[in-house]
């Protein structure tokens, strides 16, 4: 019922939500703030939900949601294999730059909404298809990070 609920509001939360923070943005701007600009101006942005999430998250078949967190760590691969990122995956995850001794490496912070219903075994089991190494704390909660299978070292 609060899925619904939300995906009913959204399409006035998000947009007023926007504009508030394109407004906070100008006044930091003018004012030398130093905070993180865009990250704060696309959160709501990374909040909304198509009709099609709709339908994909009151779903209670987890073939569904594994078929779509599939699709999801296949486009993913190609954009961390290429280093360059869609705007889509640039506000919906946190894309994450690391230098190590070993070299540049990429990683793709998922939320929690991406994959929630999924186990963390089957997470894997999708991410190591498409050669990808998931790093998970204990708590879900945090998010994910998808990196290179070959980049050894935790985030």
């Amino acid at each position: 019922m609060l899925l619904l609920f939300w995906f009913a509001v959204q399409w006035i939360v998000v947009p007023v939500d926007f504009v508030a923070r394109t407004v906070w943005l100008i006044v930091v701007v003018l004012g030398d703030g130093t905070e993180d600009m865009l990250a704060r101006l696309v959160t709501p942005l990374a909040r909304y939900m198509s009709p099609g999430r709709l339908l994909l998250r009151m779903s209670h078949d987890p073939a569904r949601h594994e078929a779509h967190l599939d699709r999801e760590f296949a486009r993913l691969a190609v954009e961390i294999d290429r280093g360059r990122f869609s705007l889509h995956t640039k506000i919906a995850h946190r894309v994450g730059h690391e230098v190590h001794p070993d070299g540049y490496r990429l990683g793709v912070q998922l939320h929690p909404r991406e994959y929630r219903g999924v186990p963390l075994s089957s997470m894997r089991r999708l991410a190591s298809a498409h050669s990808l190494a998931l790093e998970a704390s204990t708590d879900l909660r945090d998010g994910v990070v998808l990196r290179p299978a070959h980049a050894k070292d935790s985030w």
